[in-house]
């Protein structure tokens, strides 16, 4: 299941980071904050879904 959900989110990565720079390069700042702060808060879900000790935990 980890190596599923790692590979998909990285892939996301991947397409999320181009989409960042496009952003940048188009001055649009906020914006591209808001993209990676975002990207962060569903690596974070993801790591911790990882780590979860029961299932109650993981729900």
């Amino acid at each position: 299941m980890w190596n599923i959900v790692r590979e998909k989110s990285l892939d996301f990565w991947i397409k999320i980071s181009s989409f960042y720079i496009e952003l940048k390069n188009k001055k649009l700042f906020e914006i591209a904050s808001q993209v990676f702060r975002s990207w962060i808060s569903i690596w974070a879900n993801i790591v911790e879904s990882q780590y979860a000790i029961s299932r109650r935990e993981f729900v």
